[in-house]
């Protein structure tokens, strides 16, 4: 029976509080050095039970890139938009 996060798990909540990171640079900072294949897994079932229990959000970077674009996408349709409003303005005001 679980009592609770376990020590790495701690760790990684430790670190995430302070700023986000992807799962590599979790185990270079919790390792201290170029982490092995099963320190690696190890971080990365770590950060996968902490997201299941919901004591952290797990973003994806395809997530991150749609996110980004549909930022960039409202960006370019409002600057459209201002261009399109000031056209007319300077029409009906000249």
């Amino acid at each position: 029976m679980s009592r609770g996060p376990g020590t790495l798990q701690r760790r990684v909540l430790a670190l995430l509080s302070e700023q986000g990171m992807t799962c590599p640079q979790l185990a270079r900072r919790i390792y201290g050095y170029e982490p092995t294949a099963s320190q690696q897994f190890a971080v990365r079932r770590a950060v996968r039970r902490l997201a299941d229990t919901g004591r952290i959000g797990r973003v994806h970077r395809l997530q991150v890139k749609r996110a980004y674009d549909e930022i960039w996408c409202a960006a370019w349709a409002e600057r459209e938009l201002a261009a399109k409003m000031k056209a007319e303005w300077k029409a009906k005001h000249s």
